[in-house]
């Protein structure tokens, strides 16, 4: 599925590159965008795996914490605005649950 989310707003002055390391600023607002793009809380979301995809685009695997409900999702960085949903698959089953 694929819509016009808006951006999560950044408090990023200079961002070059995704950072995958948890509690970092550039992860905290890279999450908020996958949840968001789920309509998932963060407190409701874990997430099983995510790789960058060059210096401004991310793929997630989530679930929900019940782990009924599967996604992936595609986001963006727009550059001076911050992290946007652009893709969200609906998953059968979570294919990185054994990771």
């Amino acid at each position: 599925m694929t819509k016009n989310w808006s951006v999560v707003p950044t408090q990023q002055e200079n961002h070059t590159i995704i950072t995958f390391e948890k509690g970092t600023l550039d992860w905290e607002e890279m999450t908020t965008a996958v949840a968001k793009g789920t309509g998932l809380a963060n407190s409701d979301m874990i997430l099983w795996w995510a790789e960058g995809q060059g210096t401004d685009r991310a793929i997630a695997t989530v679930t929900n914490k019940a782990q009924t409900e599967n996604y992936r999702v595609y986001v963006s960085w727009v550059d001076g605005a911050g992290y946007k949903p652009v893709k969200v698959e609906v998953l059968y089953e979570n294919d990185q649950k054994n990771r």
